[in-house]
């Protein structure tokens, strides 16, 4: 019998440990069944049954392959298969009493059809009786074709065991769900509390601490000091387990050899969230892993998420909650981009760039060494947030390449997905195993094909990531790769020029009715044919009728403008006529994609912004072009992807 293990997440976002059953279970098995009521017993077993015989019937054999599913060291769910000749089988399941209703059954129901797959069997038989129609809908939902023989008193469900694509999207939406319920419990937590927390600012506990208070967090904060009895002015208490209220969200600030301690303190608290700051985990070697291993195990046994250990920690910027639960000090703006960062170092600076674009994020995310949450998890919450409108990645490491491929596939549809994945070189490669612990080694070659058939925009650099996020989050998806240049410097435009032809763009020549158009205010000796050169005397009332113009002629997708400033022209008067121009072509219905390129122009925000109207500006056209290209790009992918171009990973 082959052995099976898994992580099952419920309709509330706690987990369980899923595991095949040995003959050592017993003791296990048999408290199982003790807690079971009378009614469970008779629905497994279709009679009535003395629990010494169920003890029995459920504990594994030879030609019995037996599934328990894990909370707190008791077995809540229970399945099995039984062989009925050398390909086929029948199953059953009982779920504990207190667990029936999260979705733990129809998870059963996949894992011991695919636990009987794996074991030689090719079809199933469920037996239930006439009036247990909830293994029947199970069925239906996920997707079998199941035939239906009855008998008096029984019905039997006979499917196939492969799980059919019907099947795994029916796992996947379950999936999601509880992905979202276990992310609320860290970013819409009703109360925090913050183990380790410092009486005294300047150090990670007693920043972390701080910031959730002075970000003016909705609900209320616990100190925890095993020395203190105030921290910071607030009452603090020795364990989590002393405060009076619930707890949804626990900091854990702790040294890395107290961190298992005082996680099993939150369990036994019924703490839903665990965010370990802690460093000396996985990422300093074998014993740090052994650590982080009890840490996880620990969060299993009491149904505990957990994001890291070894991270920088967490941020939603949504007024209705207010969580900077974090020790930098920097906040990010509120926003509409979710941001998930592997390094938590990065983080300061990732926070400190998006405030410098004006580029607000709703969520910030250090995973540090994902020993739990993953981006997978991150990208399902995201997917259907409503505060988020772009996700930002920075990754080192892939914890299941081939999900992550599905999800974000999915996902990019809706919104767009850009990142950055380190450790190209074999220098950086070793670095991440030292600095996130990160486990799954992927060749270069191997992300490349994985982002470009999920559609998701790849950087090499945090800067590039930046360029192109100010340029969705602000501007509609261009819808070709025609590029049109308005410059008053011929020599700019040549340059954007030749960078939009690099990165795989076209800049065409304009039509003899755009130029006679152009020609009605600009100077005979102007550019006309794109680039479009006004020369150095150009005007602010001269780019305003220009971007109209060309912009409004349907022949190119995007355009980049460009200003560099002569002597009596004021940049801010040049900013001003784009913005006008732009805002009149979204009342006009015409949305196309606009980028700036301020050269040698201080005092010009890296967005130039009226309302609600937004352009991104950058300092070379060259800068301007890649980030266009990688928009393009997008298009691109997800035109494909829609259309079921790309084959399915086969990382």
């Amino acid at each position: 019998m082959q052995t099976y293990k898994e992580v099952l997440t419920l309709n509330d976002g706690s987990v369980v440990e899923l595991r095949s059953a040995t003959v050592e279970d017993r003791p296990l098995i048999e408290d199982f069944v003790k807690r079971l009521s009378a009614e469970s017993l008779r629905l497994r077993f279709l009679r009535d049954i003395s629990r010494e015989e169920a003890v029995e019937q459920l504990m594994p054999s030879e030609g019995r392959g037996v599934l328990i599913a894990l909370r707190n060291d008791r077995i809540v769910g229970h399945a099995s298969f039984e062989r009925i000749d050398d390909d086929k089988a029948s199953i059953h399941l009982i779920i504990a009493d207190d667990f029936q209703g999260k979705g733990l059954g129809t998870l059963l129901t996949g894992h011991i059809i695919e636990f009987a797959r794996l074991n030689g069997i090719n079809e199933i038989h469920a037996s239930v009786s006439e009036g247990n129609y909830r293994m029947l809908s199970v069925l239906k939902k996920l997707g079998f074709p199941v035939k239906l023989e009855t008998k008096p008193g029984m019905v039997t469900a006979i499917v196939p065991s492969s799980l059919l694509p019907e099947a795994l999207r029916y796992f996947e939406e379950k999936e999601a769900i509880a992905a979202r319920e276990a992310l609320k419990y860290f970013l819409y937590p009703r109360s925090v509390a913050v183990i380790g927390a410092s009486r005294k600012r300047g150090g990670v506990s007693g920043e972390i601490f701080w910031n959730i208070l002075s970000y003016q967090f909705n609900g209320p904060v616990y100190p925890v000091n095993a020395k203190a009895d105030v921290v910071q002015s607030v009452k603090a208490y020795r364990s989590i387990k002393d405060i009076p209220d619930e707890i949804d969200l626990a900091v854990i600030t702790v040294p890395a050899r107290f961190v298992p301690q005082v996680a099993r303190e939150a369990g036994e608290k019924g703490v839903k969230a665990l965010v370990v700051i802690s460093a000396g985990f996985a990422e300093t070697g074998e014993e740090g892993r052994k650590l982080q291993e009890e840490l996880v195990q620990i969060c299993r046994q009491y149904g505990m998420r957990l994001i890291g250990p070894n991270c920088l920690g967490i941020v939603n910027t949504d007024p209705q909650v207010r969580l900077n639960a974090q020790f930098t000090p920097f906040v990010p703006m509120h926003g509409r981009i979710g941001f998930l960062s592997q390094s938590g170092a990065l983080g300061v600076t990732i926070i400190d760039q998006s405030n410098k674009l004006g580029l607000g994020m709703s969520n910030f995310i250090s995973v540090g060494n994902k020993a739990d949450i993953s981006a997978n998890d991150l990208l399902l919450y995201w997917e259907e947030d409503p505060m988020t409108d772009i996700i930002l990645l920075y990754l080192e490491s892939f914890g299941n390449p081939r999900k992550f491929s599905r999800i974000a596939k999915r996902i990019v549809k809706k919104k767009p997905i850009i990142a950055v994945k380190s450790g190209r070189s074999s220098a950086g490669f070793r670095a991440t195993q030292s600095h996130t612990g990160a486990l799954v080694s992927t060749s270069d070659v191997t992300v490349n094909a994985l982002f470009h058939q999920s559609g998701v925009i790849r950087t090499d650099t945090i800067e590039e990531m930046f360029e192109v996020a100010a340029l969705l989050a602000t501007q509609p998806v261009p819808k070709g790769n025609r590029v049109g240049i308005i410059t008053n410097a011929g020599g700019a435009g040549i340059l954007a020029a030749d960078a939009s032809e690099a990165f795989g763009m076209e800049v065409p020549e304009l039509s003899e009715e755009t130029i006679k158009k152009l020609r009605e205010f600009l100077p005979p000796e102007a550019g006309f044919y794109n680039p479009v050169d006004m020369i150095a005397s150009a005007t602010p009332e001269n780019y305003y009728r220009a971007i109209k113009v060309v912009a409004k002629s349907g022949e190119v997708d995007a355009l980049i403008v460009i200003f560099i400033q002569p002597l009596l022209i004021r940049p801010e008067d040049v900013a001003k006529n784009i913005l006008k121009a732009v805002k009149e072509l979204r009342e006009e219905g015409k949305d196309i994609t606009v980028l700036a390129v301020f050269m040698a122009s201080a005092g010009i925000s890296n967005l130039l912004q009226e309302g609600d109207v937004k352009i991104p500006s950058y300092p070379f056209p060259e800068t301007a072009a890649r980030a266009l290209s990688k928009a393009v790009e997008y298009t691109v992918n997800t035109c494909a992807v829609r259309r079921g171009r790309y084959p399915s990973s086969t990382i």
